[in-house]
């Protein structure tokens, strides 16, 4: 059988404010473990082996010892606990660090008590996983499926959070990371691959942008065009998104869709300057249905066009922006279709909106747009 995390494990909750530090406490009363509170996280840390934490949940910002250097200290001890970092509001970029540094979720403070009790119970779907994969051969071939069932639904959650934080900062990100997802997963699906390769391009094509969280404000809602410096810092974003999400989807398939998400089929693209069939197959799918959704929807600067005028575009492109092959593909699938992706985009997002992973699509919707396994 697979280990599992006991009924009700400990959890330390670390934060030099004591305020907060209580209001948590009151908050997780109902806990069915102990829960420690520590000002000091040094005497947090002096405390893992006598008390075997299955959950520790830690403030960014403190004295002597900050939050990162906590987590490091943490997963030294032990790599199965579970580790939640709280932030100030305007600390995304510490939030996506911490991810990276294996964190499975984060919570902004002032602390919301329902937001704190989600982010504990993916902690605790977490720290079952990481068990249950310590166990090895243990496990029992079904449990192996809902874990890693569960762990899935832990990782849309920090996408989830992750293109929500993005979108807090350019506007509009949200919906065009949806229907991008659902365009590249249709024409995938049109052109013959596998489930499991649909799935990764999905996911790579939602967190496409997410790079963009490591640009300065300064340059990603700068009104008038960027200049040389600027459009540097602008082009590593997917070098810095790659990085981000290798922690959450690994780096097959769909790392590799936001790593080259900017290639052209010429060579003229970045990060790589990489050519024809040098861009992985993903990405140059998603190049087209990315090309495709920023001319068909408005923006601030330019009005939309119509899906033939979209078409000729892309079809002036291919070759040298795009996969011919892809184009050739894309161009036969009706209008209506991707007009009915557009509306389960739209549906996705109000129904997974505060409670559901916007990567995670309804069996309704993914069924209404032909995307059921």
């Amino acid at each position: 059988m697979a280990i599992a995390p006991k009924d009700g494990e400990c959890i330390f909750l670390i934060d030099d404010d004591l305020t907060s530090l209580n209001f948590m406490g009151l908050v997780l009363r109902k806990h069915k473990g102990a829960i420690h509170r520590f000002s000091d996280p040094a005497k947090a840390i002096e405390s893992l082996e006598e008390h075997q934490p299955g959950i520790v949940i830690t403030d960014l910002v403190m004295p002597k010892l900050d939050g990162f250097a906590v987590m490091a200290e943490v997963r030294k001890f032990s790599s199965a606990i579970s580790m939640i970092l709280l932030t100030g509001q305007s600390e995304v970029e510490s939030a996506v660090e911490a991810m990276r540094r294996g964190a499975c979720d984060y919570v902004t403070k002032p602390v919301n008590p329902e937001r704190l009790q989600a982010a504990i119970a993916l902690a605790e779907e977490a720290r079952r996983a990481a068990l249950a994969e310590a166990s090895g051969a243990e496990t029992h071939p079904v449990e192996i499926a809902t874990l890693q069932s569960q762990l899935r639904q832990l990782n849309d959650e920090a996408q989830r959070a992750l293109i929500v934080a993005l979108d807090a900062r350019e506007k509009e990100t949200k919906q065009h990371s949806v229907r991008v997802s659902l365009y590249a997963s249709h024409l995938a699906q049109q052109m013959g691959l596998p489930f499991a390769r649909i799935e990764e391009i999905r996911a790579g094509a939602l967190l496409h942008d997410i790079g963009k969280i490591g640009i300065p404000d300064s340059i990603l809602n700068k009104p008038a065009a960027l200049d040389d410096a600027e459009w540097e810092q602008m082009r590593k974003h997917p070098m810095i998104g790659y990085g981000i999400v290798q922690g959450l989807i690994g780096d097959g398939e769909g790392a590799e869709v936001v790593l080259c998400h900017h290639e052209r089929y010429d060579g003229s693209g970045y990060p790589r300057g990489l050519k024809g069939g040098q861009i992985p197959l993903g990405a140059r799918l998603f190049a087209v249905v990315d090309a495709y959704d920023a001319l068909t929807s408005s923006r601030p600067y330019r009005e939309c066009v119509s899906h033939w005028e979209a078409l000729h575009e892309i079809l002036r492109g291919s070759r040298s922006h795009f996969d011919p092959e892809v184009v050739a593909k894309f161009v036969k699938i009706p209008e209506e279709r991707w007009a009915e992706l557009a509306l389960a985009a739209k549906e996705i997002i109000v129904q997974c909106e505060g409670k559901h992973a916007i990567a995670e699509i309804p069996p309704a919707v993914a069924r209404a747009a032909g995307l059921s396994a």
